[in-house]
C-alpha cells in the first residue's frame, strides 16, 4: 500500500487565490465548486505535476485507464472526502467514432486533439466550502518501495504546502498590478448550415 499524508487546515484563502499560486506548475488543474453545498458541489479540487499521463488517439482508452486506476488506488477508511488524488482528464467527443462503429467522421480531423487525456496526480488540495476546511493530500505514487514512497510523499506535500504559504504574495501582487484581460477573437471552422 502506498504511503500518504492527509492534513486538514482551517480555510483562510479562497480557491481562486490557491489556483493563482499553483497555476504556473506543470499541468495544474482546478475543479471549482458549484457551491451547491449538499454534497459534491461543496468541494473544489486543485493539483499539480502529474506523475503519469494517459493519452490516446484512435483507440479505446478504457482498458489502460482501468489498469492505471487499479494500480494506483488507495483505500481510505477514515476519509469522507470524495476525491483526494488520482486521474483528472477528459474523454473527447470524437471518441464516439472509436466506440460506435456505425458513426463515421464526415470532416477531416484537422486539429489532432487526443480522444482521451488523463493525468494521474499524487498530490492535491481539497477545499470543503461547507465546513471551511482546506486539505492537503500527498501520496508516494508511483514509487513501490515504502522508503521511496514515503520520501516522495513528503517532498510533494512540502512543495504544495510551500506554494500555499505564498498565496498572500500572489494575491497582493495581483491586486497591485490589476487583473489582466486577454482578448481573443473566435472564428468557426464551419457554417451554421453545415452544422445543422
Amino acid at each position: 500500500m502506498a504511503y500518504f499524508i492527509l492534513k486538514q487546515y482551517k480555510l483562510k484563502i479562497n480557491p481562486w487565490d490557491i489556483f493563482v499560486a499553483l497555476k504556473n506548475q506543470s499541468n495544474c488543474f482546478f475543479l471549482d465548486s458549484s457551491l451547491n453545498t449538499h454534497y459534491l458541489g461543496r468541494y473544489s479540487f486543485l493539483g499539480i505535476e502529474p506523475f503519469y499521463t494517459l493519452k490516446t488517439k484512435g483507440e479505446s482508452p478504457f482498458i489502460r485507464l482501468r489498469q492505471m486506476l487499479d494500480k494506483y488506488s488507495i483505500s481510505f477508511a477514515k476519509s469522507n472526502l470524495p476525491f483526494l488524488g488520482g486521474a483528472v482528464g477528459y474523454l473527447a467527443y470524437d471518441l464516439g467514432f472509436i466506440l460506435e462503429k456505425k458513426i463515421k467522421r464526415k470532416k477531416i480531423d484537422d486539429l489532432g486533439i487526443p480522444d482521451c487525456i488523463f493525468n494521474f496526480y499524487n498530490a492535491s488540495v481539497i477545499v470543503d466550502h461547507l465546513k471551511k476546511k482546506l486539505y492537503i493530500f500527498s501520496a508516494g505514487f508511483p514509487e513501490k518501495s515504502h522508503h521511496l514512497s514515503k520520501s516522495l510523499c513528503a517532498i510533494n506535500f512540502k512543495k504544495i504546502y510551500n506554494l500555499l504559504s505564498r498565496v498572500d504574495l500572489f494575491r497582493n501582487n495581483r491586486q497591485k498590478n490589476g487583473p489582466r484581460a486577454h482578448h481573443t477573437e473566435l472564428k468557426s471552422n464551419f457554417t451554421k448550415e453545415g452544422y445543422l
